[in-house]
């Protein structure tokens, strides 16, 4: 039984994507977000991303890279889109409420009221249920960008997605963000993906299980639920897709 506890609680990079526990040093992102149009093209495609064959962009990963790519590319799936994508309701069932009920429905919990509120969303936000995957392109170059939006716009030859809108980020100068802050000032440093010796931090480390799903957390004999069957929880974390 400790065995079996121990392999739970093991933290494998390689089963993680890589925009969860850090960021990238890239210079530009770009979201695509997307409608899935038709599912057995959509699965297929999603499922070449994995290894990133016949054209399709791989998931970059938690992993450490040797060379550093010229991109990186990340998914992340809403509910309404997790159900586009034919996922059985069982599992569908095992997601928490907020996921399930999403932003807009739980607006005036989380203040989006007045000129926030969702009826003034802009598009394609203002048809909440038609947004089911960000793909999320990190790079330095235009170009780039423009490759990997590419091969996403072509998925499945064009038929397994439709492209409903697009939003583009660049780096503020001096590592700054919006309202002022200091990039990465807060940001969490993990057990076993932080490396001290190079990056000095007077933070405590924190275990992964505070940001993925499935791990122990640094409050006693919490966890996180992972939604079921556990491959398709394990290793994931929610996160929310905010416009400014």
């Amino acid at each position: 039984m400790i065995a079996a506890a121990d392999d739970a609680n093991r933290f494998d990079p390689a089963d993680v994507q890589g925009n969860i526990l850090r960021g990238y040093s890239f210079n530009q992102v770009r979201h695509l977000i997307l409608e899935v149009a038709d599912r057995r093209e959509a699965c297929r495609w999603l499922g070449r991303c994995v290894d990133g064959d016949d054209g399709a962009p791989r998931v970059t990963r938690e992993a450490h890279w040797e060379v550093r790519p010229e991109s990186a590319f990340n998914l992340g799936f809403t509910y309404d889109g997790l159900k586009a994508l034919g996922l059985p309701k069982s599992s569908l069932a095992s997601f928490t409420t907020e996921f399930k009920a999403g932003m807009h429905r739980r607006s005036v919990k989380i203040y989006d009221v007045g000129d926030s509120a969702p009826e003034n969303w802009a598009p394609p936000f203002d048809q909440p249920s038609r947004v089911h995957v960000i793909a999320s392109i990190y790079a330095d170059k235009d170009a780039e960008l423009d490759r990997v939006a590419g091969l996403v716009a072509a998925a499945g030859d064009g038929k397994a997605f439709h492209v409903r809108g697009t939003r583009n980020g660049k780096n503020f100068p001096d590592s700054y963000v919006h309202f002022g802050f200091k990039d990465s000032l807060s940001q969490p440093r993990f057990i076993g993906v932080h490396d001290p010796d190079s990056y000095p931090d007077k933070q405590p480390l924190v275990p992964v299980g505070a940001m993925l799903l499935g791990y122990p957390t640094e409050y006693q004999n919490i966890r996180y639920g992972v939604p079921q069957p556990d491959v398709l929880g394990r290793n994931g974390s929610f996160n929310a897709f905010r416009v400014l």
